[in-house]
């Protein structure tokens, strides 16, 4: 406690080391250490000492061995048993803390999305800048990150007065990013992992894909192999194009700046289509994009389709190539 103390903590760090933290319990934190040198002396068991516990070379041990003794020697009154005292104070303020963060995300809508958490900016500005700041260590910490108070001060700053659209390094390879009217806390762009898959020809097969931490199951296959009817143009899962629709090899991918799709109203750019659908920055690096040897994208997986790759439902038995993208179970549960 001490310690944390000269460094500059706040309620959390007062509160001391924790009894359990995840997987790690402590057992013996309870007792003195004289109380367990006494117990191990009565029973005869042996135990070893470990000699950087009084090296005045480490701060820990210099606060053992000499802050603490001076003042114990300096202070009337028993200075350990009141420190305990504060500590077991802060972490029941810690705990009512955390109480009211959890209620103030519960009421704030808050989801798990992909490699972060998506809750509702309108619900949440409105509390207390601590509560905020529990909160969102909280969920740093659901995502096994843990925020420092520079990180946390940034992030409650933003919070009030951060755009829609703009983002903010909380620390850890977190970001926080407001998407409208909504908060994002998660894995930051730099962060994530995006693979691609190429269908080189007409024919059969299959691929994996990864993008931003969400994977997907890509499988294709010509048309004389895929019966009438197992492609729908209304199923934003799979897509058909003709063989004259596109230069090959095609590329299924993450979206690119300056990507553009033709339209029934003209080409645009996915960035204003993904605007226009309110899509959030934080989603829109998941969204699988199937491209051509030239760059033109055909299909954005659950947005939109191309126009000039669009084949009739009499046409479709014909089309070379059916693709489809699902997103791989083992990725969600992950």
């Amino acid at each position: 406690m001490l310690f944390r103390i000269l460094r500059g903590t706040g309620v959390r760090g007062l509160a001391g080391i924790p009894e359990r933290r995840g997987v790690i319990v402590r057992p013996l934190l309870g007792f003195w250490r004289e109380e367990l040198e006494s117990y191990l002396q009565d029973a005869g068991i042996a135990y070893l000492t470990d000699p950087s516990n009084v090296d005045p070379r480490w701060t820990r041990a210099l606060i053992r061995t000499r802050v603490l003794p001076a003042l114990e020697s300096a202070w009337d009154g028993p200075v350990r048993e009141r420190l305990v005292q504060v500590a077991h104070s802060a972490r029941q303020t810690d705990r009512a803390l955390l109480a009211q963060a959890r209620q103030a995300l519960k009421r704030s809508d808050v989801t798990k999305d992909g490699r972060g958490f998506r809750f509702v900016r309108s619900g949440f500005v409105g509390y207390h800048p601590a509560v905020q700041a529990r909160a969102l260590a909280f969920l740093a910490e659901r995502l096994n990150v843990r925020l420092s108070r520079g990180g946390t001060r940034v992030a409650v700053e933003f919070i009030k007065g951060g755009r829609s659209g703009a983002s903010v390094d909380v620390g850890g390879g977190l970001e926080l990013r407001r998407e409208f009217e909504e908060l994002w806390l998660g894995a930051s762009a730099a962060a994530g992992v995006s693979s691609t898959v190429r269908i080189e020809a007409p024919g059969a097969g299959e691929g994996s894909l990864e993008l931003a931490g969400q994977g997907f199951r890509v499988t294709w296959a010509s048309g004389e192999q895929r019966a009438v009817g197992e492609s729908d143009d209304d199923d934003q899962n799979s897509y058909s194009l003709g063989q004259e629709d596109a230069s090959w090899p095609l590329e299924v991918r993450s979206w690119l700046p300056g990507d553009r799709i033709r339209l029934r109203g003209g080409s645009r750019k996915l960035k204003r289509l993904f605007g226009d659908r309110r899509i959030p920055l934080s989603e829109r690096g998941r969204i699988p994009v199937l491209s051509d040897a030239e760059g033109r994208v055909l299909w954005v997986r659950g947005v939109a389709k191309a126009r000039l790759a669009e084949p009739s439902s009499d046409e479709r038995e014909r089309a070379p190539l059916t693709i489809e993208i699902e997103e791989h179970q083992r990725a969600r549960d992950d």
